[in-house]
């Protein structure tokens, strides 16, 4: 699968005195910078964790168990995360042991793979900003990961003119604790001295000298990962967008296994008759419709499939109009760019038309021979093919050979060349089991009510 073009950069700082920092990031410089990733088919997105968090959260250690699988998330991607930490005169939130009470009754029933170190940290009293920069690059990160760390120092005289001038312990800008103040100059002095490479500006003094600073840095990685000069081709850019909307799809995806099971016996079942030579009709075989109204989970179910279901045939997932092309010869052209390796060097495409149709089947008869291994095409919302009657119609007209099979969802039946399976309804169950699986991915969560 090609790199994702993505880029999601986490923030990390203490929160009420870098407020100003963050503002010049979210108001000016994140949209201009998002602006240039899209000119060059990238999608940028920013972790701030100032939103999304309960206050129960915010009185437990799932608060720190957020902010590290933030970080764990941002590198997930092909592409190692950026990770932009601020620093000023503040050490920030040391979570006390009877903040995490809640926290570790809830550990103890799970599989927690943070919950040593969140206690390791808790032991040191460490702060949950702190925590984070350690995780995020100070402590295990390989060289990829801290090239793409930037680490910020304000200047104290800036502090002191945002704050007004008034070192007091209620305006929020200086640690008042004195081992919070022995910890934050630890923090500084080992990143200077073992991290200095990841340093942006040692001692910032505007505002609008952090902000520049921090799109100059964005900008260079962006020329680094993604050349202007290697903004993909029309085709590229549709392929990236049909995998982008099935990610999406399988982001808050609840596995409905019986429906899987059935479709997986039933392309087991089929692949084995096709394959007989005693079988007068093939065609007849190779076609299966999934069929329900909106909403029941059928994009997400066909993402699924498409991601590992069939690990020895060649699948190709088609979701119509995820691109942005609701034709029948959209998905076509997916087919053909998909099983172009397997053509014959000699095989007479023609340019477009009816003769392009007529000869489809012949193509991909001739890629799956060459191949040696079944075609399975998922075809999602036929119903969608502008016009709808007429995509029905290409696909009803098309007679594959054996060892290719066509899986199409749609909200209607579709004529009586295609055996159907029924999508099952979802229940309550399942629609909270979705909602919190979407939550999840983006650490977030909702707050039960009794009743």
């Amino acid at each position: 699968m090609p790199q994702p073009r993505q880029i999601r950069l986490f923030l990390s700082s203490t929160f009420r005195d870098m407020e100003s920092e963050r503002h010049e990031l979210l108001t000016r410089v994140f949209p201009l910078f998002r602006q240039r990733c899209l000119e060059r088919q990238v999608v940028f997105s920013e972790i701030d964790l100032r939103w999304g968090i309960t206050e129960e959260d915010a009185q437990n250690g799932q608060t720190v168990q957020i902010c590290l699988e933030e970080i764990a998330r941002c590198r997930a991607l092909g592409v190692p995360p950026f990770f932009i930490g601020f620093i000023g005169e503040r050490y920030g939130w040391v979570p006390q042991p009877e903040n995490l009470e809640h926290y570790w009754q809830s550990a103890q029933h799970g599989d927690n793979r943070w919950a040593a170190r969140i206690e390791t940290a808790l032991a040191q009293g460490i702060s949950v900003t702190e925590l984070e920069m350690r995780v995020g690059f100070m402590d295990d990160a390989d060289d990829d990961i801290k090239r793409r760390v930037q680490i910020y120092f304000r200047h104290p005289d800036l502090t002191a003119a945002i704050a007004g001038g008034a070192q007091s312990e209620s305006a929020g800008f200086y640690e008042r604790d004195p081992a919070g103040q022995q910890k934050l100059a630890a923090l500084k002095s080992a990143i200077r001295e073992h991290h200095a490479a990841s340093i942006g500006v040692d001692g910032y003094r505007d505002i609008s000298e952090f902000g520049e600073q921090v799109l100059r840095f964005l900008h260079d990685q962006l020329d680094a990962l993604f050349p202007a000069q290697n903004v993909p081709d029309e085709q590229q850019l549709r392929q990236a967008q049909q995998q982008s909307y099935a990610l999406s799809r399988r982001e808050g995806y609840v596995p409905l296994t019986a429906l899987r099971q059935h479709v997986a016996t039933w392309v087991a079942n089929t692949l084995d008759a096709t394959l007989s030579e005693s079988v007068p009709d093939r065609d007849a075989l190779n076609r299966l419709a999934l069929v329900g109204p909106s909403g029941r989970g059928k994009s997400a179910f066909m993402a699924d499939l498409a991601a590992g279901a069939f690990p020895h045939a060649l699948v190709v997932a088609h979701f119509v109009g995820a691109d942005g092309d609701n034709s029948p010869e959209g998905w076509r052209e997916r087919v053909l760019a998909a099983i172009a390796p397997w053509l014959p060097d000699d095989a007479a495409i023609p340019p477009a038309g009816e003769a392009r149709w007529a000869a489809f089947p012949a193509l991909v008869n001739a890629a799956q021979a060459r191949a040696g291994q079944p075609f399975i095409f998922l075809l999602d919302a036929v119903n969608q093919f502008s016009p709808a009657q007429e995509g029905v119609s290409r696909l009803d007209a098309l007679r594959f050979s054996r060892g290719t099979l066509l899986i199409a969802t749609s909200t209607e039946a579709l004529t009586s060349q295609w055996p159907a399976l029924t999508f099952p309804e979802m229940d309550d169950a399942t629609r909270r089991a979705a909602i919190d699986c979407i939550l999840q991915h983006y650490s977030k969560k909702t707050t039960r009510r009794a009743g």
